[in-house]
C-alpha cells in the first residue's frame, strides 16, 4: 500500500436518453484523469442490476492537494454527468 494513498469513489445514474454520450464523455474525462500526476488507477463500473448506474473507484498517490485541486477547478465527472443530464 502507497503511504498516504487516497480512495474516491462516485456514483453516477444517467438518464437513459443521455447513456451514450455520458459514456462518450466520461471516456474523454477518464483519459484525461489517468494522465494527471498521483493518478495510480481509475475503474469504471456499471452495476449489473441498474443499467444506467456507474461507480468509478480512483486511486491516488501523495496526490490529495492534486486530487483536491482537480475537483475545485471543476474537472471533476460529476461536472461532466451534470452536463450530460442537462442536455436532455
Amino acid at each position: 500500500m502507497v503511504p498516504d494513498m487516497m480512495h474516491t469513489f462516485v456514483i453516477f445514474r444517467v438518464r437513459p436518453n443521455n447513456k451514450e454520450e455520458f459514456e462518450a464523455i466520461h471516456r474523454r474525462l477518464l483519459a484525461h484523469t489517468c494522465g494527471m500526476p498521483g493518478c495510480i488507477e481509475v475503474d469504471v463500473h456499471r452495476s449489473a442490476r441498474e443499467p444506467f448506474e456507474y461507480m468509478v473507484h480512483g486511486r491516488w498517490g501523495r496526490a490529495r492537494p492534486r486530487w483536491i485541486g482537480h475537483i475545485k477547478r471543476g474537472l471533476s465527472s460529476a461536472t461532466y454527468c451534470t452536463a450530460a443530464n442537462r442536455a436532455a
